[in-house]
């Protein structure tokens, strides 16, 4: 499993957990985290 994959399950588990606001600033945040390590 690659670290895209295992942040859309952590995504995934998140959301069950948190309201929609929460959820757009996590998948955000995910979105950079994953640009960062794609350019490194």
């Amino acid at each position: 499993m690659d670290k895209a994959q295992e942040l859309e399950i952590a995504v995934a588990e998140l959301n069950a957990e948190n309201s929609d606001a929460e959820n757009e600033l996590l998948l955000d945040i995910t979105g950079v985290v994953s640009n960062k390590e794609w350019q490194e």
